[in-house]
């Protein structure tokens, strides 16, 4: 299984496990599905379990597990273990985003549907009618990275990034879409905003969002957006 499998130090303390290196779904659930299976070993070793897209970094204790183990530790996984490219029921999540693609909210939105030769109600149907992954957070704290995109809505990035993105806004790029946790800088083209809060450090766990999860939209209008900013606990986020 998984032949084209490759391993790298990563200095003294480190090692990456590479299984390709391309924006795929059956990939990612297999990277996450191992990363699980090391995690749940509870071993004092490991510092630090670091899962991306295809790929996964370990660091540990060089002084008491050496670099040799490590690799024999996911080999002895990948080999031993079944349908590691299939989601395991317990985590998967899905969720329901609420996004407004009203004009204040979306000021690529033209750009986008001019560069995709496609009217505004045909882009936001096939934007809020796909079911999304969670491929990874990062970037900025929880930025969930999720695809992936039709590709009748695949962009590029802007040329120059915007310097100040509000919290919410919700953003194209390639392959990919995303929601931007807080504000900050940013080249992903943005199409609408989500009422929620994607990262919030009052809350046990900040992140709303995990690796995993199974994430659609769906459209709402200006007034929808200010009464579920509002009251966002009344927001039904999770689908039966």
């Amino acid at each position: 299984m998984l032949e084209n499998a490759k391993y790298f130090p990563l200095g003294e303390d480190g090692i990456l496990f590479v299984i390709g290196n391309e924006i795929n779904i059956e990939e990612n659930r297999i990277i996450w599905n191992i990363a699980r299976r090391i995690k749940d070993l509870q071993i004092k070793e490991i510092k630090e379990i670091v899962p991306a897209y295809s790929s996964l970094a370990i660091f540990y204790k060089p002084e008491s597990i050496k670099y040799e183990q490590i690799r024999n530790l996911i080999e002895n996984i990948v080999n031993s273990s079944e349908n590691l490219d299939k989601e395991e029921e317990s985590f998967q999540r899905n969720i329901v985003i609420p996004v407004c693609y009203g004009e204040d909210f979306s000021p690529d939105l033209d750009i986008v549907t001019e560069i995709c030769s496609i009217k505004k109600e045909e882009f936001i149907e096939i934007h809020s009618s796909k079911i999304y992954r969670v491929f990874m957070l990062g970037f900025s704290p929880g930025f969930p990275y999720m695809g992936i995109l039709d590709e009748r809505i695949q962009v590029p990035r802007r040329e120059t990034p915007r310097i100040k993105i509000p919290p919410g806004s919700v953003g194209i790029a390639e392959k990919q879409t995303g929601i931007y946790p807080v504000e900050t800088a940013g080249g992903w083209r943005i199409i609408g905003r989500a009422p929620l809060k994607i990262f919030d450090l009052n809350q046990e766990n900040p992140f709303l969002l995990s690796p995993g999860d199974n994430v659609k939209f769906k459209p709402i209008d200006s007034q929808a957006y200010s009464r579920i900013e509002k009251g966002e606990k009344e927001w039904m986020l999770y689908e039966s």
